[in-house]
């Protein structure tokens, strides 16, 4: 175990004078001789900066190539669900809410318990005005505006439901006219730099995030259209 978890270095070393990264391979190693029917991780890699962070991904993903042992971790941090989860169990004070791939779950959550809980997401109160299956056609009033979107099954007319659309998935242009199918007028508040991206906070509570170049060629903008893509929409 030691060769396999590269501790062989600091086999004679005490606890304390081991770094943070030995320490998490060490646990892991030790807990494996064991041969547990079950391997438990709870918030592993918090208090881990990031090159030891990228380093214990590597060991968990040694552990599942090399071992049958499943693996139940527990985090509070969606990109480690998408980088080492084949399933993820949401809980809401100790229930289940939802479970399937991470994708799956980022993609449609199952209300907006969920949503609000992966924190990834715009949420508006809207009603259905037009439900068109042959045409792959649903219409909504969100506020005063009304966006068109994909067919939503299972709903009807005049349902009151929550708009659900991922900031990545919403585009943003100049307001130099009327707006187009899908464009909201909004009033930009602020911008936030973020380590890959920008993110566009407006009035309403809209949030938009752009990669950095797209957001360079429009900065100046004094007014904006925030574009609704209809294959982004979702209703829960």
């Amino acid at each position: 175990m030691l060769e396999r978890f590269h501790l062989t270095e600091v086999a004679g070393l005490r606890p304390h004078e081991l770094s943070g990264g030995q320490k998490q391979r060490c646990s892991i190693a030790r807990a494996l001789i064991a041969s547990p029917k079950l391997l438990l991780l709870d918030e592993p890699a918090s208090g881990l900066d990031a090159p030891l962070r990228a380093e214990f991904f590597d060991v968990l993903r040694q552990v599942r190539a090399e071992f049958q042992t499943p693996i139940l971790l527990v985090t509070h941090d969606l990109d480690e669900c998408f980088e080492l989860g084949d399933e993820m169990l949401i809980l809401r004070e100790g229930r289940l809410v939802q479970s399937g791939s991470p994708r799956a779950i980022a993609e449609r959550p199952v209300n907006v318990e969920v949503a609000r809980l992966l924190g990834i997401f715009n949420l508006f109160q809207a009603e259905i005005l037009e439900l068109d299956p042959q045409r792959n056609l649903s219409r909504l009033r969100c506020g005063e505006f009304e966006l068109a979107g994909y067919y939503f099954p299972g709903r009807l007319r005049g349902d009151r439901v929550w708009l659900c659309v991922r900031p990545e998935r919403l585009g943003v242009f100049p307001r130099d006219g009327k707006p187009g199918s899908n464009q909201i007028p909004a009033q930009l508040v602020r911008s936030i730099e973020m380590p890959r991206t920008v993110r566009l906070e407006f009035a309403g509570g809209i949030q938009v995030e752009l990669a950095r170049p797209e957001f360079e060629k429009q900065k100046l903008n004094k007014e904006w259209l925030v574009w609704f893509p209809p294959d982004a929409l979702r209703v829960i």
